[in-house]
């Protein structure tokens, strides 16, 4: 075909991105685009915006880093605000395009997003790129879902499944028009008015203060820091700590923006692996990417059940009714339970939580306040840097009991996480 764009979505990479090789191999002119959706900035349903400042900052930063690994290649890399499908169906309109390649997610609205441009007369090229496993390969398990976390585990390992092979296709130069690279789009900044503040107490990894946004500085950091210092080798006992840079991978974040694939990441674990030997860790740093494969392809089978409040479950389930005092006295960090509390305000000052905490309050919320799960839901959205659509809402359907584990919901003892996790305060300290 003579040229197509390439919409940009949750695989800010060029390495590894299967689908942008298919596009340049098979389009003389490509044109990559990135476009942050507005109606995330509008409010929801239960009174505060989509998308916070905290995923703001980040994508901002790892755009300008993308824009320069393009045009490092000749190409560029246009950025835009506005509702996708329209500004897509009117840059196609415009450009004579009638292609567009984007990456497959399995939600409502980014289904009906392109369902929109198939309407409008334009052909949508889109892959699942986002697993550690294909989907191809796991369709003798994915016949039978929904099942058990566990259950789909056992079949993965008995079908001696690991992790799809990186692509090691070549990055070629990459043709654009003149006119493109002259267009206004081509040249604008996203969140340019952007106040904002990286608090050094998160817990994610820096270097020289800001995040590691880039491929490369993240390849760095894994070799030279994380697995160099054998911090790796620790994984699956210190996963469930509260704070600090080195207690967990907190691979999420690169893995929630598409900086880096699940696919590396494992490559680099197998590496290790090959020299220093398999242990503990290793593995369950491959256990916990399946938990993320395993709500994706949940997702693929059950999409339309899983923003319900019944989620699964087959019977109509009444919702609670929302009571804004509980939620801001639970979001706002006031509840009066300083661990609890110390999450909270961590979350809403940083863009973080650990997975611990992130249990410990969404059991909070459903269990002590008899609150909506789906609210607390939607603000782990509004806060998280690492916001992940499939893993957020399939690990809330899971302490509401409303999704696919056998035992029901999971409710957490406060006292009992604080004498475990925090006995002697350090990290309520850090927060109150």
């Amino acid at each position: 075909m003579t040229q197509a764009i390439y919409w940009f979505r949750r695989d800010c990479r060029l390495e590894d991105n299967l689908l942008f090789f298919k596009a340049i191999e098979e389009c003389q002119s490509l044109l990559p685009v990135y476009i942050d959706n507005t109606q995330y900035h509008h409010s929801t349903q239960w009174g505060f915006v989509r998308q916070g400042d905290h995923a703001k900052a980040f994508k901002r930063q790892l755009l300008l880093e993308l824009r320069q690994q393009l045009e490092s290649r000749g190409s560029l890399l246009w950025l835009a605000e506005g509702e996708p499908t329209t500004l897509l169906i009117s840059w196609c309109r415009a450009l004579n395009i009638y292609h567009i390649y984007t990456e497959s997610i399995a939600a409502e609205e980014e289904e009906q997003e392109i369902k929109l441009l198939e309407s409008a007369g334009i052909s949508v090229h889109s892959l699942c790129q986002s697993t550690m496993l294909d989907r191809e390969l796991i369709k003798p398990v994915s016949t039978y879902f929904p099942m058990s976390f566990t259950r789909f585990r056992q079949k993965i390992e008995a079908l001696g499944l690991r992790f799809t092979e990186v692509s090691e296709a070549n990055l070629k130069d990459l043709r654009v028009p003149l006119a493109w690279h002259k267009s206004e789009w081509a040249s604008r900044q996203m969140y340019h008015n952007l106040e904002y503040t990286l608090d050094k107490r998160t817990s994610l990894p820096l270097i020289d203060g800001q995040w590691i946004t880039h491929r490369r500085g993240i390849e760095e950091y894994l070799t030279q820091d994380y697995i160099n210092n054998q911090h790796i080798a620790h994984y699956k006992a210190t996963r469930n700590q509260l704070q600090g840079p080195y207690y967990s991978s907190k691979w999420s974040v690169w893995l929630a923006h598409g900086i880096i694939s699940a696919r590396q990441l494992m490559s680099i674990v197998e590496h290790y692996e090959k020299t220093k030997g398999a242990n503990e860790s290793t593995y369950w740093l491959w256990f916990e990417l399946l938990w993320r494969d395993y709500f994706r392809h949940l997702f693929y089978q059950r999409t339309c059940c899983l923003f319900r409040y019944q989620g699964l479950a087959t019977q109509d389930e009444l919702a609670p009714v929302f009571n804004p005092e509980h939620f801001a006295a639970w979001s706002q960090g006031n509840t009066g339970i300083d661990l609890i509390d110390a999450a909270m305000r961590e979350l809403n000052t940083t863009g973080y939580l650990s997975n611990r905490l992130r249990q410990v309050v969404a059991s909070y919320w459903i269990y002590h306040y008899g609150g909506d799960w789906r609210a607390g839901a939607a603000w782990f959205e509004s806060q998280l840097i690492d916001y992940d659509v499939y893993s957020n809402y399939g690990n809330w359907l899971y302490i509401a009991g409303k999704g696919t584990d056998p035992r029901g919901g999971r409710e957490f003892n406060v006292e009992k996480q604080i004498a475990h996790y925090d006995a002697e305060g350090l990290y309520r300290r850090t927060w109150l």
